[in-house]
């Protein structure tokens, strides 16, 4: 069973054992609690300890257990406990114990514990406990699942966490061991799984999706995606989409030290300086797509005055499509800057033979191209609209590769021409965003629902669901 949402002012949030009997504990979840003593446990008895599940209680002194003066404990060595995040305001936060005792009194077995080498912080009297720990949070694996739960431990695949917000919150800000934090396929936002943005990474954590494609942070426009003021950061295996900051960094704020990016798609975020990646700092580039950003300045990434980058060579880049209302629209950089300072290799960029309209200033980049323009295709297409589902507008994307005579109507589920944007109207070879405000002709809001979006060039036609949400 699961023993939560206890509270007293006095001893045992979640369980209270005055008497000296033993007790035998077995299978439990103990979690979010809160006493004075011993906010999950307050023991004066003798308890057996077998699968037990302490963590995030919080109490005064022993936040997970409070051990008085005459209680015994049994640590099962083989079916081992989880004791971890309790919170408190003194010493041993986890485990506190009270009394004269002998060295080594409480033989503690455990799978996982806040810290892999305790101190008095989290154990107390240090000298009146033997640990044993096979895994320190701080060192470890979080799990996380949008069908998750945030009481869950988070430190294995079956029993994983919801958000990611709530695992950075688990680890200190100055931790110095690897965590891990292992993202599984789905989409994370607000309106999903209740994740809150901005995501503030903390030192030498690997967020890792397992695609780029399957594992999507979504802000919803609610805040920027990724705030990074911290070394050591690694991102890997996903798309950072729907970031909006009014000041810099919509994707990715980026100041730390020696920050990784790797197999990531960067999309669709927007900011005043920096849409997809504002960088004041040391950032390395790998396999990552920066694409159909927006902002004031450098629609793509923004290298402030201390930033540093690195582009791989073989695993390149692609940075292209990104919109702004000054010069450099996919790469910026200010300072004082030695020319060709930022060797950039890519796979894609939005031209062949960028000016200063794309990189600003020119002369601060050397950017090596392998691949195409990324106009150069072979095909007109339309492009997957965004925001979908939309509530206020979505933009409609599309490239032609000739001049063209282009309709885009809109229609309902019954076939019913809801809205027409573009009437017939000969377009050259470029890439286009039309913006629909999700009304008909009258200018009026429509319902919420499924809408098609018709696009007739060359006498060929494509369509596009989009859904609108008021």
């Amino acid at each position: 069973m699961t023993i939560t949402g206890g509270s007293t002012s006095e001893a045992g949030g979640g369980i209270r054992q005055k008497e000296y009997r033993v007790v035998n504990l077995e299978n439990l979840i103990i979690t979010g609690n809160r006493a004075d003593l011993g906010g999950g446990i307050y023991t004066d008895g003798g308890i057996s300890y077998k699968n037990v599940d302490i963590f995030k209680n919080t109490a005064s002194r022993g936040g997970g257990i409070f051990f008085d003066e005459h209680a015994t404990a049994k640590f099962d060595s083989v079916d081992r406990c989880n004791i971890f995040s309790n919170e408190g305001d003194e010493q041993g936060i986890d485990l506190h114990a009270w009394g004269h005792r002998d060295p080594g009194i409480f033989k503690v077995y455990l799978e996982t514990f806040t810290v892999r080498n305790p101190d008095a912080k989290y154990v107390y009297p240090m000298h009146y406990f033997i640990m044993n720990i096979e895994n320190g949070v701080n060192d470890s694996t979080y799990y996380i699942d949008p069908n998750g739960n945030d009481n869950n431990p988070g430190v294995s695949p079956d029993q994983p966490l919801r958000t990611i917000s709530h695992a950075l919150s688990l680890i200190s800000a100055d931790n110095i061991k690897k965590v891990v934090i292992s993202v599984a396929n789905g989409r994370y936002s607000p309106s999903t799984n209740g994740e809150i943005f901005p995501l503030n990474l903390k030192p030498n954590v690997l967020l890792t999706g397992t695609s780029k494609k399957s594992v999507v942070l979504d802000a919803e426009n609610t805040a920027a995606v990724l705030n990074i003021e911290t070394d050591n950061v690694s991102l890997k295996n996903m798309t950072i989409t729907g970031g909006n900051s009014s000041m810099t960094g919509g994707g990715i704020h980026c100041m730390g030290d020696e920050v990784h990016l790797e197999s990531l798609i960067i999309k669709y975020n927007s900011a005043w300086i920096g849409g997809g990646i504002y960088c004041d700092g040391n950032i390395n580039l790998k396999s990552t797509s920066i694409i159909e950003n927006i902002e004031k300045i450098a629609g793509g990434i923004y290298f402030d005055e201390n930033a540093n980058a690195v582009f791989d060579q073989l695993s390149r880049c692609s940075v292209y499509a990104n919109e702004g209302e000054s010069s450099g629209i996919d790469l910026f950089a200010s300072g004082e800057r030695n020319p060709g300072t930022f060797k950039v290799y890519l796979d894609t960029f939005t031209v062949l033979i960028p000016d200063e309209k794309y990189a600003f200033p020119l002369h601060y980049f050397s950017i090596d191209i392998s691949g195409i323009d990324y106009k150069d295709v072979e095909s007109t297409v339309l492009l997957p609209s965004y925001p979908n589902p939309f509530s206020s507008y979505t933009n409609i994307k599309f490239q032609l590769v000739e001049t063209e005579k282009v309709a885009i109507d809109i229609y309902n589920v019954r076939g019913q021409l809801v809205k027409s944007l573009i009437k017939n109207k000969l377009l050259i070879s470029d890439h286009y965003t039309i913006r629909w405000n999700g009304d008909n002709e009258l200018n009026q809001q429509v319902a919420s629902g499924i809408y098609i979006c018709r696009f007739e060039v060359g006498g060929k036609l494509h369509f596009q669901k989009m859904i609108h949400i008021k």
